[in-house]
């Protein structure tokens, strides 16, 4: 895994950010729509989770630089909470409850998607620097 594949993959998930907001902005739902790209974000976002999971974040915590290690570490504890929001909205979300509550699922959803690019933002800044920084991950495959 390489600081390139890892952008690269935030870029998937910015695009599929962009996609949901879009179509957050239409008076009316398009349900089958906006199922589909909280499917594909959803699908996204655990594909990517994967990889960081069993890559970036044990060899930043098994760092013998200090700094890095803690970076790491208060990355994984921030994303607790955030995962835990992303489990409630995904599940409070579906299809029906989106068709009855346009403004409550585009108030939510426009909250969820502010985290979560703000977190795509602070990883490829932050994280990924550091850990690119210190040798853990290689520019590219």
């Amino acid at each position: 895994m390489s600081y390139e594949r890892l952008l690269h993959e935030h870029d998937r998930i910015d695009r599929a950010l962009v996609r949901l907001q879009r179509l957050t902005e239409a008076p009316v739902p398009d349900v089958p729509a906006v199922s589909h790209a909280l499917s594909d974000l959803a699908g996204e976002l655990v594909e990517h989770l994967a990889h960081e999971d069993s890559f970036i974040y044990p060899r930043m915590i098994e760092s013998s630089v200090g700094h890095v290690a803690s970076i790491a570490r208060g990355f994984v504890d921030e994303f607790a909470a955030l995962a835990e929001e992303w489990k409630i909205y995904i599940a409070a979300w579906l299809p029906e409850s989106i068709a009855g509550d346009w403004d409550g699922f585009k108030r939510d959803t426009d909250a969820i998607l502010t985290r979560l690019a703000a977190r795509v933002r602070a990883e490829n800044s932050v994280l990924y620097a550091a850990a690119l920084n210190h040798g853990l991950i290689p520019l590219r495959d």
